[in-house]
């Protein structure tokens, strides 16, 4: 349906006139007529974490914009008829790897059909240069226009990616993926450091062989990442970046504990 974006819970609870139309106010006032994009009317509401109740969402310019308890002062080009049914908010899963394994544009079908089957309307997909993806590594301003190319179309919910930057490149071209793609989150991967995707060892090979890149991929690479996003939150950016945090040296050993039992 419409992506969540639900008034405050707190809000509403303590409230509720505020976001709830209710035709029976107390004030005896008559309510204005409210106009939308789309109306999903009289389906049984779920507030998360609140409470369920009998209403009619109105959807405009693609945000919930009215929830009202009577849907007559309620108008929209589009209306769904929800009645016996639940409506609740659509799952945000910021933890997907679609093309890791298959081609991009394939895997964007394939597995946002299965995240609308299970609630997910918005996926938030990692994507880094290297081997597996796209299988090469060039400057994101032109590999990232490859992967929204593959993207496009072929997605059943709303998508968005955040990058892992590999080289240096892609660290200086930070503040423009930001600016002109939108790329707010970033990824660190620390096993990288040793290991590939496997977990084999390649202690000092894994960004020539599996990065497909010439330079270090060391604490002193995520030392540069955090630098360059530092700065751009000076300007008010609201960019993160994201640490899979693990020790290539340790998964090391333990795997070959495991394997010798």
């Amino acid at each position: 349906m419409a992506p969540a974006h639900t008034p405050n819970l707190d809000t509403i609870g303590k409230n509720h006139k505020k976001y709830i139309i209710d035709p029976k106010s107390e004030q005896g006032e008559k309510l204005s007529e409210k106009k939308g994009n789309l109306l999903i009317k009289d389906g049984l509401v779920v507030f998360p974490g609140k409470f369920t109740r009998k209403a009619s969402l109105l959807i405009e310019n693609g945000k919930i914009s009215h929830i009202a308890i009577n849907s007559d002062t309620l108008k929209a080009d589009q209306v769904i008829d929800a009645e016996g049914k639940v409506v609740f908010p659509g799952i945000i899963d910021s933890h997907f790897h679609v093309g890791i394994y298959k081609p991009l544009s394939e895997d964007a079908k394939s597995e946002s059909k299965s995240a609308i089957a299970g609630g997910v309307t918005t996926i938030l997909s990692y994507f880094r240069a290297g081997k597996n993806y796209l299988n090469k590594n060039e400057p994101y301003t032109k590999l990232f226009e490859e992967v929204i190319r593959l993207s496009q179309g072929n997605f059943y919910c709303d998508y968005g990616y955040n990058l892992a930057p590999i080289t240096s490149v892609h660290i200086e071209e930070i503040p423009f993926l930001t600016k002109e793609w939108g790329v707010t989150t970033y990824k660190y991967y620390m096993f990288y450091k040793g290991l590939n995707l496997k977990s084999e060892v390649r202690r000092g090979s894994v960004e020539k062989e599996y990065l497909l890149s010439d330079e270090p991929y060391d604490l002193g690479h995520l030392f540069k990442i955090m630098k360059k996003i530092s700065e751009l939150n000076k300007n008010d950016k609201k960019v993160r970046l994201s640490i899979h945090a693990e020790d290539a040296e340790l998964i090391r050993i333990h795997l070959e504990d495991v394997k010798r039992k």
